[in-house]
């Protein structure tokens, strides 16, 4: 894979190759719509490392939780709870 390389994911949307390496969120993509198109999945968890942002905005001991779902993020932040998480932190919107 090289920069201007064009890809057709899964779900037939093209995509640039800008930076080399984004390889795996190439892959994740891929992974997803097959999840919801040919298993029928209605919510997934990823637990990933795919941005280093996050680390920079929340520190190394506390992981984002992105979801355009509130009523997912109350379901993960519970199952988060009921596991012994104790740095579990109130759900904030940005």
């Amino acid at each position: 894979m090289r920069p201007g390389d064009i890809l057709t994911a899964a779900s037939g949307k093209t995509i640039e190759v800008n930076n080399t390496d984004a390889e795996g969120r190439l892959t994740l993509a891929d992974a997803l719509w097959y999840a919801q198109e040919k298993c029928g999945a209605t919510s997934v968890v990823d637990s990933a490392t795919l941005t280093g942002a996050c680390i920079v905005a929340l520190g190394p001991d506390i992981a984002g939780l992105f979801t355009p779902s509130d009523k997912m993020a109350e379901s993960l932040i519970r199952a988060s709870r009921a596991s012994g998480d104790n740095q579990v932190k109130e759900l904030t919107c940005l």
